[in-house]
């Protein structure tokens, strides 16, 4: 009976015992399973609710870190914001954009890592990202190009309130190749583009899956 036996691991190829057919892997161009049963990883965390106060312009107010040597990438899934403005002052905005950085993020208020992530399966590991919020600045990031990937406003009128999508929602599923990229050493960070005033607040949200 012949045999088909790989050349360079030398498996034979098997066949499955119900089906009598070969059993097989898709992979995409980029060397990826199609239609695995298994379920990459996937984190997700909030930022609270953070009142910005007089922070001075281009302020890290979040950073999603990717520590150095982590050996993952972290593919962001899904962003949003909650933008509201609690004081009184009329007719100016607080604009912000997102964006990615490098360098070691310092600072901050509300900081979460490992454990304190939430994981959408519980019997997945602790996240490896480091999630820093303020409303302090966050300090020793540089942006790691020109302009935005997204840019939202808060307005700065009195109980005015929305939520904005930054990112839109991709599946969760083994292709996530649209994903925003953070590799080991890079942060996802949120800045104000202008010196905010007091009572304008902020909360975000941010989804990643975390994958070699």
């Amino acid at each position: 009976m012949a045999k088909i036996q790989s050349g360079t691991t030398a498996d034979e190829l098997i066949i499955d015992a119900a089906s009598k057919a070969a059993r097989v892997t898709l992979y995409d161009v980029n060397g990826v399973p199609v239609n695995s049963n298994a379920s990459p990883a996937a984190y997700r965390s909030t930022s609270g609710v953070m009142s910005l106060g007089a922070l001075a312009n281009n302020s890290c107010v979040l950073a999603l870190n990717n520590p150095v040597g982590s050996g993952k990438n972290l593919y962001i899934v899904r962003a949003n914001v909650v933008l509201v403005m609690v004081g009184a002052v009329a007719n100016t905005f607080v604009p912000l954009g997102m964006v990615r950085g490098t360098g070691t993020p310092a600072g901050g208020t509300g900081n979460k890592s490992g454990a304190n992530i939430a994981r959408r399966n519980p019997a997945d590991a602790a996240s490896i990202a480091q999630f820093y919020y303020g409303p302090a600045a966050i300090t020793g990031l540089t942006d790691d190009y020109v302009g935005d990937v997204r840019s939202v406003m808060i307005t700065n009128q009195n109980a005015a309130l929305f939520e904005m999508e930054l990112l839109g929602d991709i599946p969760h599923k083994e292709y996530y190749s649209d994903a925003t990229i953070i590799p080991p050493g890079y942060c996802w960070c949120i800045r104000n583009r202008a010196t905010s005033v007091a009572g304008s607040t902020l909360a975000a949200n941010l989804e990643w899956i975390e994958a070699a």
